[in-house]
């Protein structure tokens, strides 16, 4: 699908890629890295006490959430086994135009190493932190279980409404710990009744620059 992908730079100097086939950003314009970490560390990752974390990402993508979660887990000494699903990995020479604004832990290097990594295989990124990176599609996908985390970074219901269904959002749901977090850029209302029809309890919460609102569920 590369020859659909597009880089694109963002407001506060990150890029982002824009998918021509379904006319979605993998990121907000308004800022890839700011939007990350308010969605995905500190509506997410930060809330969780855990010294040891298992974390889900539906859309690994660009690895940014990864990258900044790797760097997370380093600065505080948490130990992180972490799965990423991606059905359309993105390939060498869209890697090498990423850029996340010299973010700790987002350098070339760590990018690189990142997309390097085979896929379907556990390997250890980092001394905190396992990574498995899976590629295929959702519906043949075994959740892994004891789940602390959720990333759903998923591209929207407009265009992609059979990542946002009752049916996997239970199905999930019943892989997660008790207190387990759900968080998503996504606050659509179609969003939230399918995430209380599967059991959370919803929530909403303040967006990033250029997004009202975000959503976290939590598994009572």
């Amino acid at each position: 699908m590369n020859e659909n992908i597009k880089i694109q730079m963002t407001t506060d100097g990150s890029t982002t890629l824009y998918n021509e086939h379904i006319g979605e950003h993998y990121h907000s314009t308004h800022g890839a890295l700011q939007e990350s970490l308010h969605v995905f560390i500190d509506y997410g990752l930060a809330k969780i006490q855990n010294r040891e974390i298992n974390i889900f990402e539906m859309g690994l993508g660009t690895g940014l959430n990864f990258l900044l979660t790797a760097e997370f887990a380093n600065r505080h000494n948490v130990k992180i086994s972490y799965t990423g699903l991606e059905k359309f990995p993105v390939k060498g020479e869209i890697i090498e135009t990423l850029n996340f604004s010299d973010y700790p832990g987002t350098d070339k290097a760590n990018i690189e190493k990142l997309h390097q990594l085979s896929w379907n295989e556990w390997h250890t990124y980092s001394q905190n932190v396992n990574l498995f990176k899976s590629t295929g599609d959702i519906q043949d996908f075994s959740f892994p279980t004891e789940i602390d985390l959720v990333y759903w970074d998923a591209f929207s219901p407009a265009v992609q409404p059979e990542l946002w269904t009752e049916e996997i959002f239970t199905s999930l749901y019943n892989a997660m710990k008790s207190g387990g977090v759900f968080t998503t850029y996504c606050s659509r209302v179609v969003v939230q009744k399918a995430l209380r029809a599967s059991g959370f309890k919803v929530e909403k919460n303040p967006g990033p620059p250029g997004k009202r609102e975000i959503l976290n569920a939590v598994k009572g």
